[in-house]
């Protein structure tokens, strides 16, 4: 389809998009009721690019280990105040390694919290919030509201109905692809407040050769 053609086209190298094992799974489409949630996790091997499409703008996406561009450049607080720092990515990675012989998705809540313990969404990572009729963090939407002209918190990141957010589940480490744990994210339950029901889709690209 042209979504996804021009998706890989924007996000893909040459070099993904020419290998004969890199394709893109179906479409799929989630509803959430109202405090509906999935718990923290990785989309895990080989998806190489993880597109989430906010249909009706309900979002709550919270990515706790995710670091933000204002961060990085602070002159004001530390590098390791600001977001995850090695010892706590290489941290999650021992976690894994001890815990998940077969499988590098966390088995359970319990065993993902951990990854992200004592984290909090808006405060920690990138939180990426729908922008509803009740919601007053942004008092009035326009473009630059979305790419934080309007919003002091960088750790919040507004969408509204029909955007999506694009992030990669890898990183290079020399020549080498290693999951990115930045990439672990969770759907917070939604409220009344964040709009009630949500309605999303997701495509996942692969790289099969990965595996």
């Amino acid at each position: 389809s042209n979504l996804v053609s021009s998706t890989a086209n924007i996000f893909l190298s040459s070099q993904i998009k020419q290998n004969p094992t890199t394709f893109v799974e179906d479409l799929q489409v989630l509803r959430y009721g109202l405090n509906g949630e999935f718990v923290l996790h990785h989309d895990g091997e080989p998806r190489v690019l993880t597109v989430i499409y906010y249909i009706n703008g309900v979002a709550n996406t919270w990515f706790p280990l995710a670091s933000t561009a204002t961060a990085r450049n602070s002159s004001t607080s530390s590098f390791d105040d600001n977001i995850i720092n090695s010892k706590e990515i290489e941290r999650g990675f021992e976690y894994i390694r001890n815990n998940h012989k077969y499988n590098l998705t966390p088995q359970n809540k319990g065993q993902a919290l951990k990854l992200g313990e004592g984290f909090k969404p808006g405060t920690h990572g990138v939180l990426v919030k729908g922008i509803g009729a009740s919601d007053n963090d942004v008092k009035e939407y326009n473009d630059d509201s979305l790419n934080n002209g309007d919003n002091d918190n960088n750790h919040i990141a507004y969408v509204k109905k029909g955007d999506a957010v694009a992030f990669y589940n890898y990183c290079i480490d020399g020549s080498e692809y290693k999951l990115d744990w930045r990439a672990l994210h969770t759907g917070l339950p939604t409220t009344e407040v964040d709009g009630g029901v949500k309605w999303i889709a997701n495509h996942w690209f692969r790289l099969d050769d990965l595996l």
